[in-house]
């Protein structure tokens, strides 16, 4: 759902504006730059060999459109994960605002909770993306845990994300994990993978 009003209460966290400052290096912009044209011409290029094939009715047409295609979806939400947002938590609601749009989802009521991470190609930076499905509305909330300097977001800023999750008087499934993988990213800086956690249950002192 779309929506353009201000919103400035006074419980309202804002999001993102933490964390150490990270300067765009000139090899950084390089790079971006080079992976925009470099797409940009690819694209092209292929759109003319689709048309080429379609026309003189070659097999390479059925392989080409599809790939083509793909490659479209990949640069639009490139672009959307790298274009500025504002983001901010009232309550358990979270609202995201990328340009005139505004998105909102109340976590404690998350139907869905998924932790990705940001679309991206070879070199670019990774950040964790969050995207949740309101249990009430139904609608999505996509949001690049990043901050306005170009840092991972902050473990402040994850805990209150946790605790909105796991506000509600009857939490969601789906949020109550989510709550639990937040603060863990806050403790360790990273989710710790099946392969380092030890479990301890089955050994028994002496």
């Amino acid at each position: 759902m779309g929506d353009t009003g201000q919103v400035t209460p006074e419980d309202m966290r804002m999001l993102s504006r933490g964390g150490r400052a990270v300067s765009r290096s000139v090899g950084v912009t390089c790079l971006h730059v080079r992976h925009d044209v470099g797409l940009m011409f690819f694209l092209v290029g292929l759109f003319l060999a689709g048309v080429t094939s379609t026309v003189t009715l070659r097999w390479q047409a059925l392989v080409i459109w599809p790939l083509w295609g793909g490659l479209q979806i990949f640069t639009r939400r490139r672009r959307r994960d790298r274009s500025p947002q504002e983001a901010w938590l009232q309550g358990s609601v979270l609202s995201v605002r990328r340009g005139d749009a505004l998105r909102r989802c109340d976590l404690a009521t998350a139907r869905t909770a998924a932790l990705g991470g940001n679309v991206a190609m070879s070199g670019e930076r990774p950040y964790y993306a969050l995207t949740v499905q309101d249990g009430r509305t139904g609608g999505k909330v996509r949001y690049v845990m990043r901050t306005d300097a170009g840092d991972h977001l902050g473990p402040g800023d994850l805990r209150a994300l946790a605790d909105a999750f796991d506000s509600g008087p009857q939490p969601t499934e789906a949020a109550q994990v989510m709550a639990a993988r937040l603060r863990e990213i806050a403790d360790h800086g990273r989710e710790i993978p099946s392969s380092e956690r030890v479990d301890w249950s089955h050994r028994i002192s002496h």
